[in-house]
């Protein structure tokens, strides 16, 4: 196959789910011999000071925004004694409880 002037030549690759765990474990292998056990976390510092900060953020948030909705909109329960709530349409009287919450303080 050419590709702009060059010759583009295609490896027959394995298929198959196991043959790529196969492969995946056979690259880990060849690192930990050839390079060292401590180049297969060469990175991991980097991207960890991304990934830590942005995962406790979305912690936070997530469990602040259960305690809010709880406590506005649930009596300050976080689970529902419903057993099917969340396969049954909503009443209005949680969108008019909504609109009231968000609605601007002049306008109440």
């Amino acid at each position: 196959m050419t590709n702009g002037g060059s010759v583009v030549v295609g490896v027959p690759r394995q298929g198959g789910l196991l043959y790529n765990f196969v492969e995946t474990g056979h690259i880990l292998r060849d690192i930990y011999r050839e390079e060292s056990p401590k180049a297969l976390f060469k990175g991991l510092g980097p991207t960890l000071v991304g990934v830590v900060p942005a995962r406790s953020i979305n912690f936070y948030t997530y469990g602040n925004g259960k305690h809010i909705i709880a406590n506005h909109f649930n009596d300050g329960k976080e689970n529902s004694d419903e057993p099917n709530m969340g396969r049954q349409d909503p009443s209005p009287a949680v969108f008019e409880q909504i609109r009231e919450y968000l609605r601007p303080e002049d306008a109440r």
